[in-house]
């Protein structure tokens, strides 16, 4: 690993060998980790890959190796890996953004057609 500025000091220990991820540890792959996508489950029968708890907000990370695992913003949050979290966030906030931008299209549809009934137009 090239050491650069955005390397924290954990993820050199981390290189090392002098400590391990959480994840590592529960063997969902080596360390770093990326978060590849988040959804919101419609029911909490998706079960976090680390700890076993049903989840709602569902994160899809992916190790350095190509594991694929789900689990949940809390084991996120547990890990203090800065770096997934930041990542995590991001997902949630592009996913809310788009979401609030399919409920505002909605909404200028359900207007435009009330004010098309009363104008008659």
């Amino acid at each position: 690993m090239q050491i650069t500025a955005n390397h924290t000091f954990k993820d050199i220990e981390r290189e090392l060998n002098l400590i391990s991820h959480v994840f590592e540890d529960a063997g969902l792959g080596r360390a770093p980790f990326k978060v590849r996508g988040y959804h919101l489950a419609n029911n909490h029968k998706t079960g976090c890959a680390h700890c076993g708890i049903g989840i709602k907000h569902v994160f899809t990370i992916s190790s350095v190796d190509g594991d694929i695992s789900k689990v949940s913003a809390n084991c996120i949050i547990k890990s203090k890996d800065t770096r997934l979290l930041k990542e995590a966030k991001k997902a949630k906030n592009l996913i809310a953004t788009i979401e609030l931008k399919k409920k505002n299209q909605a909404r200028s549809k359900a207007m435009d057609a009330i004010l098309n009934i009363i104008f008659e137009v």
